[in-house]
């Protein structure tokens, strides 16, 4: 796991059998509350193959990362675990994805400058609105 810009990085292994996931859900969760990154990245270019059970388990560590306020993003899936997922018939719909880790990082980044530019405003209208506050208290006066 890498962080870049409040954004984390997590590679999927290429095995997920056994306990794989269960202790990379227990790391990541844990990761996330000690840092408190706000963007999390899941790079699936590694894994070629994928069935129910492995996706289903990840598809919940990704809403659960959501429920922890995290935006949560896939990354690199190849044609062939996209095919793999419609033979499925799984549910994809929750997936925010982008073909490539570059494509997916600045989308997050894009987020972080939004959300730096909206928290700017607001600070900027809680001045204000403090100055306002100060002049009617001298007026009272």
């Amino acid at each position: 796991m890498n962080i870049l810009n409040g954004c984390m990085v997590v590679t999927i292994p290429s095995d997920l059998s056994g306990d794989a996931i269960p202790q990379m859900q227990k790391s990541l969760l844990g990761k996330i509350d000690e840092t408190k990154v706000f963007g999390l990245v899941f790079d699936f270019s590694s894994l070629k193959v994928i069935d129910s059970y492995e996706y289903l388990e990840l598809s919940n560590l990704i809403k659960m990362t959501n429920v922890l306020g995290t935006e949560a993003i896939v990354v690199g899936i190849n044609p062939g675990l996209v095919n793999a997922l419609l033979d499925l018939s799984v549910d994809t719909d929750h997936l925010n994805t982008f073909l490539n880790l570059e494509d997916g990082l600045s989308y997050l980044l894009s987020k972080t400058d939004q959300i730096e530019a909206e928290e700017a405003e607001e600070i900027e209208v809680i001045k204000n609105l403090e100055e306002e506050y100060e002049e009617l208290e001298d007026a009272k006066i």
